[in-house]
């Protein structure tokens, strides 16, 4: 179990982490970043960046402008185990049905199905209607299959036309 102490050093070493990746992304030197947030030397900033000390509060606004993001974004680096937790049990109950669908492909299925969520997000009607079509085709053709077989599903060998 990680302790309130703990989980807040490893948010801090997070936040540290962030801003050397933000600023190695800019091609920001550590020398720049101190003066830029008055800063006396790069010291602060290396410290910073190697989880030894916190970004203070009162830079918070002054690093987020310097790197060029939004001040919430200093505080991602990646999620911690407790964070997704919260995060999935926050979610609609359909959603979070369809991220344990997804979690069940093999992934050459979830990349058919990424391209089958773009082309429906797409500004295309047309293209979106056709696959509506076609999803209604295959659930209508597999459950007239299952009703013939009395199993519900597909076999091997068995094909879609077009």
């Amino acid at each position: 179990m990680v302790t309130e102490h703990e989980d807040i050093q490893a948010r801090g070493e997070a936040c540290g982490r962030r801003v050397r990746e933000l600023r190695q992304a800019k091609g920001i030197k550590q020398e720049a970043l101190a003066t830029a947030l008055s800063y006396s030397s790069r010291t602060s900033i290396s410290h910073i960046e190697r989880g030894r000390e916190d970004v203070p509060l009162t830079k918070i606004f002054a690093y987020a402008r310097e790197l060029g993001v939004e001040p919430h974004e200093l505080f991602v680096d990646r999620l911690l185990p407790s964070d997704v937790t919260d995060l999935i049990d926050r979610l609609p109950e359909r959603t979070r049905d369809l991220l344990r669908l997804w979690q069940t492909l093999a992934e050459r299925e979830q990349q058919t199905l990424q391209r089958c969520l773009e082309i429906l997000a797409a500004d295309d009607r047309e293209s979106r209607r056709r696959m509506t079509e076609q999803i209604d085709y295959i659930s209508t053709w597999k459950k007239d299959r299952g009703r013939q077989r009395g199993s519900g599903g597909v076999e091997a060998g068995d094909t879609v036309a077009s």
